[in-house]
């Protein structure tokens, strides 16, 4: 059977260049030589569907029934395609507004001509064929267990049955000079999953199948594109997941707007691609122009901070604001002395330094490697996007924890990839990452483990002993990111980073650290990644050039400088912790152990109380509660402000002021 179908496609790929050729005036022997002119885009549609004729195939049940009902309703004359003539015409019967059924078997050429050319004559043309038709393997078996012949007879019906219609469609349309081909995929080839094995494969065929027609037939006047479904509920949901579970999925007609933007959308938009139905509905615009799933991410901004009436900017002096961790004892005087020197006119004019060869010459001398290992970027988020880029692709798995940084959330969010997050295993005293889930959660399929130490927001730590237990359990070709954001506030010797094990591991492991918090420098966005330089040179091939101002790198370079000013906040910080979760344990409030500059703190009332009563003080605190609505994140900043916050909370908590004095702060 698989030679024959292989005979079978081949013959009728052969015919349908044939006719392309002769359409577009260029035999096969001219298309086998030198590339000409681009041909031109097929003329659009007019606007609106009314009175367009259309074919769907596998319109009798589930989301063809739904789509020829919906483009009937639209004005659309419609036909389709069933194996039985009994279910088509009872379909088309429900359809109404004159739509009509032909029987076909879409595995049979001659039945598909047949099918095709009655169609046409009945309808005097063909505009629009939707390639719906197509079945899964019946026991749902993992594809090593699929036998040959029900793995054949799903590409047959899928892939075969698919290019028979567009084949027999195109013999209508060439000599119209115009027509649309919309195939019908699954988000299965974003996101294959055991099950279904055969399906998956075949829509992946589908797609290769939509881009090689849709460049042969470019001057042709025909549009050939793909559009991806989620599930819905139909019957082979049904099958699949359970009536209970199908039932919660959304019907069929949900998915009609996304079929009319893709039958009306102008050539140049469609033509050659495979367009995802979720992210139609979500945001056509942005689906139909752009190549990422970025139609399902909003444009992010953080909420503007309004107090009685009045917007707050973040440099307000009235206000204390503590919703991302910034540093509040500013840069270093070496920092500001070092940013005076390179305002000149003739520096501003000059473009920037693109190896940033003195921050990585500053970094090396501090962290003792090579400059070739470090990459430097517009903030570690900008790295992070980056390496994503390269290592991932819609569909791809990463595994992290659970809740995580949202910046590496929403960018998971916006390439589409498929994250597992794992939660953070409570002790006794706090909370550990719990490893070895972490490791069981590692796949074949995982492009990535991203772990931050210290975490945010409970400021946990990797230590040496686990993560060296950790590593043996996970493959050695799976990248790893350390997000080493608030690395410099450690104090605990057991504590592990990139920089441990880059001298010994040769497998891919990279640090990401930030000038932003520690060093206090947001304002600048500079970031860099660190490791063996093998693994690095895959960040600066991704670079964009010139993406820090020459002034953020005076900046962080003299930052690294500034050793009395590092240490000053270092042992400050570090103090301060100490003393503040001794207060805050002494007011009867449970506080999780932290190695970063701030602490998840119980709250001690409601939330929007705790922020209310923040608020009357001149202070703004994230609005957000953790692990069940029970934390808050409290910052750690200079004596002066934890003292006040301390005092704060001594009054929500209703132990009074002389409780939050309980420690000594250090100036």
């Amino acid at each position: 059977m698989t030679s024959r179908l292989g005979r079978r496609l081949r013959r009728n790929i052969a015919v349908t260049l044939d006719l392309l050729g002769k359409a577009t005036g260029r035999g096969r022997r001219k298309r086998r030589g030198r590339a000409g002119p681009a041909a031109p885009l097929p003329a659009d549609p007019e606007p609106g569907l009314a009175g367009r004729r259309v074919v769907v195939t596998g319109g009798n049940r589930g989301i063809g029934l739904a789509v020829a009902r919906g483009l009937a309703a639209q004005g659309c004359r419609v036909a389709i395609l069933s194996r039985s003539a009994a279910e088509g015409e009872a379909a088309a019967s429900a359809i109404g507004g004159g739509a009509f059924a032909v029987a076909a078997d879409l595995t049979r050429a001659d039945q598909v001509g047949r099918a095709f050319a009655e169609v046409a004559d009945r309808l005097g043309g063909i505009d629009i064929l939707i390639n719906n038709a197509g079945i899964a393997e019946a026991g749902h078996p993992v594809l090593a267990d699929l036998p040959d012949t029900e793995f054949m007879a799903v590409l047959d019906a899928n892939l075969g049955g698919a290019f028979r219609a567009a084949q027999a469609a195109l013999r209508v349309m060439l000599p119209q000079g115009h027509g649309r081909i919309i195939n019908v995929s699954t988000g299965a080839v974003e996101r294959p999953q055991p099950g279904h094995s055969a399906y998956a494969v075949s829509k992946h065929g589908l797609e290769g199948l939509t881009m090689q027609l849709a460049a042969e037939a470019a001057a042709s006047g025909i549009v050939v594109t793909t559009l991806r479904l989620g599930s819905v509920h139909t019957g082979m949901t049904e099958r699949t997941l359970g009536t209970l579970k199908a039932s919660l999925l959304p019907e069929p007609d949900s998915l009609l707007p996304a079929f009319i933007r893709v039958a009306s959308a102008p050539a140049a938009l469609v033509s050659g691609r495979s367009l995802s139905a979720w992210r139609l509905l979500a945001d056509a615009e942005a689906e139909l122009h752009t190549a990422t799933p970025i139609a399902q991410v909003p444009a992010f901004t953080y909420p503007v901070y309004v107090h009685n009436g009045r917007t707050v900017a973040r440099t307000d002096t009235d206000f204390t604001i503590y919703d991302r961790a910034e540093n509040h004892y500013g840069a270093a005087p070496e920092v500001m002395a070092a940013l005076g020197a390179a305002t000149t006119p003739r520096l501003a004019a000059v473009y920037p330094d693109e190896t940033h060869g003195a921050l990585r010459a500053a970094l090396a001398a501090r962290m003792r490697l090579d400059s070739d290992c470090f990459a430097i970027g517009n903030g570690s988020w900008e790295i992070l996007d980056r390496l994503l880029e390269m290592l991932t692709r819609p569909g791809d798995k990463v595994v992290s924890a659970r809740p995580g940084w949202f910046g590496f959330n929403m960018l998971v969010g916006k390439r589409a990839l498929d994250a597992t997050m794992v939660p953070l295993r409570r002790t006794g005293a706090g909370f550990e990452y719990d490893l070895d889930a972490v490791a069981a959660a590692v796949g074949p399929a995982t492009r990535l483990i991203y772990l931050i130490s210290p975490s945010n927001p409970e400021g946990v730590v990797l230590k040496k002993a686990g993560f060296a237990r950790f590593l043996a359990m996970v493959p050695d070709s799976i990248p790893i990111l350390l997000d080493e954001a608030y690395a410099e506030y450690v104090d605990d010797p057991e504590a592990v980073t990139a920089r441990d094990l880059i001298d010994t591991e040769t497998r891919p492991i990279l640090g990401l650290r930030t000038f932003s918090k520690f060093y206090a420098l947001a304002g600048a966005r500079v970031g860099y990644a660190y490791g063996r330089p093998e693994h690095v040179e895959w960040l600066k091939r991704g670079e964009r050039i010139f993406s820090i101002s020459r002034l953020s790198e005076v900046a962080a370079t003299a930052a690294l400088g500034a050793t009395a000013h590092q240490q000053h906040i270092f042992d400050t910080t570090t103090a301060e912790r100490r003393r503040m979760a001794g207060a805050l344990t002494g007011l009867g409030l449970d506080v999780v152990p932290s190695q970063a500059p701030f602490m998840l703190v119980e709250l001690p009332d409601t939330l929007t109380r705790v922020v209310e009563v923040f608020a009357e003080e001149g202070i703004y605190l994230g609005e957000k509660a953790f692990y069940k609505q029970r934390y808050f994140l409290l910052p750690i900043s200079t004596p002066e402000e934890n003292s006040r916050n301390l005092a704060i909370l001594a009054r929500l908590a209703g132990r009074g002021p002389a409780a939050a004095a309980a420690g000594h702060s250090v100036g």
